[in-house]
């Protein structure tokens, strides 16, 4: 959404003329501009137009390029980047050209899926032929079609391993009688397992159960916690095999890249109350942001202990590009996203921004200054409050 000059803006947010000349006498820093006013939702008059701002704000994260993933070691790749890259893979067909293109964007790939195209890459001169004997194009279906049956195998091995991991612990801390009911829902799991039936989610969902009716919940937790070392496609070579082989050549490309595209992750999750604004807003990769959901940010700070040293990277990434000008939509809110970051994590990432320019301090402050007074003047409503 786009407002030409003030009085439009004054007219769409239904300002009155004695308004106008008291907003007017107020504006006195030449950096607060309209289009500065009109991008914050305070001053949408409308819902479309906060949604407008909002989009605008959410697509300039999304196609930030050399951005650290804020709960990774990996460089995000942008949408727009991603798009380009996808759309040139429609022209390498085989694995050998594929090969080629895709270990340009390594450094955009996740460890997991960088061991698949090396796998890939010491496949591409292989030769497959079908049951008639009819030699088929080496391409990245061929590839993982030829490796599945392998992988199956390894998968339910490591898969079963996990299972009888959880049935040790329950041997070792729980009573007979706990163990029973440990023990039948492991047992539904090993035959999904086996009958090629087993899914992480609802095997996790199953065994939540055991909290209602095992007394010891401390290694109820301790089971639970041992899940997380079933094999996905995010860990295992195998998985990944399994979960694509049956995909097209260009799905599999995609695959190995779409995991780290940038999304927008909401600092406090939108299911706890969390708003749709920049100040609460990071850019986060697909993988991370939808492992996370809406699990508090201090618990997940507790499953990789090394997230404030990446999110402090993710930032120090947005202030140099904040003081070069590069992302105007983004930099006023980078000292409230500090705060956000703060304060839902309970002080465990307390990142720095002293690097952030001044003048950009100062332009926030000033801007924030001006919406708190306008909000009070023009809104009698927020006022009694």
């Amino acid at each position: 959404m786009r407002i030409q000059s003030i009085n439009n803006f004054y007219t769409y947010n239904n300002i009155t003329p004695k308004a106008r000349n008291s907003y007017r006498s107020n504006i006195s820093n030449p950096q607060l501009t309209t289009d500065t006013f009109i991008k914050q939702p305070a001053f949408c008059g409308k819902k479309s137009a906060a949604k407008d701002a909002i989009k605008q704000l959410e697509d300039t994260l999304k196609n930030i390029d050399n951005l650290h993933d804020p709960y990774s070691d990996i460089i995000m790749l942008p949408n727009n980047k991603f798009k380009s890259i996808m759309k040139r893979m429609n022209n390498k067909r085989d694995a050998s050209s594929a090969v080629k293109y895709l270990s340009k964007f390594r450094r955009y790939m996740f460890s997991s899926e960088e061991k698949v195209l090396n796998m890939l890459e010491e496949h591409q001169h292989d030769t497959y032929k079908d049951a008639t004997g009819k030699t088929l194009p080496t391409n990245f279906h061929t590839i993982l079609t030829h490796l599945l049956p392998a992988a199956k195998v390894r998968l339910v091995n490591t898969q079963l391993d996990v299972v009888e991991n959880m049935r040790n612990i329950s041997k070792k801390k729980l009573s007979k009688l706990s163990q029973n009911d440990v023990e039948s829902y492991l047992t539904i799991i090993e035959k999904d397992i086996m009958h090629d039936r087993f899914r992480i989610k609802p095997s996790k969902d199953l065994l939540a159960r055991l909290y209602d009716e095992v007394p010891d919940k401390k290694v109820v937790d301790e089971i639970m916690k041992a899940t997380r070392d079933f094999p996905n496609s995010a860990t295992s070579t195998d998985a990944f095999i399994v979960k694509n082989a049956g995909k097209t050549h260009h799905a599999i490309a995609e695959a190995l890249l779409s995991p780290s595209t940038i999304t927008v992750e909401h600092i406090k999750p939108s299911s706890k109350g969390g708003e749709d604004k920049g100040t609460n807003y990071l850019a986060a990769s697909k993988r991370m942001n939808n492992y996370r959901s809406s699990i508090p940010i201090t618990e997940f700070i507790k499953m990789f202990p090394k997230i404030p040293q990446y999110t402090q990277l993710y930032m120090n990434d947005l202030i140099g590009k904040a003081n070069r000008g590069g992302i105007p939509d983004i930099a006023d809110s980078i000292i409230g996203v500090k705060d956000c970051l703060n304060k839902e994590s309970k002080g465990k990432l307390n990142v720095d921004i002293s690097k952030l320019d001044p003048k950009i301090v100062e332009q926030t402050q000033a801007l924030q200054d001006k919406i708190d007074s306008l909000i009070s003047r023009f809104n009698p409503k927020k006022k009694k409050k």
